[in-house]
């Protein structure tokens, strides 16, 4: 968890603890401003209240593919 916290990127797509579904723009030490839905709402949010990172970086897949 750590791990996917620490290394959060603008573009990526998350989902919070919550359920809300968004598109990172900004990432600072403790709070992410996070744009949602067609509206384009932007919300900030807390980095720990991230549970999940849907977007698949090249990394992720290099390492899979080398298993």
């Amino acid at each position: 968890m750590k791990e996917m916290l620490d290394n959060l990127q603008v573009a990526d797509e998350v989902v919070t603890t919550g359920g809300i579904i968004g598109r990172v723009l900004k990432v600072t030490e403790d709070t992410v401003l996070l744009e949602t839905g067609s509206d384009r709402t932007r919300i900030r949010i807390l980095r720990s209240s991230i549970a999940e990172n849907r977007t698949v970086h090249d990394e992720v897949e290099t390492l899979k593919i080398k298993k």
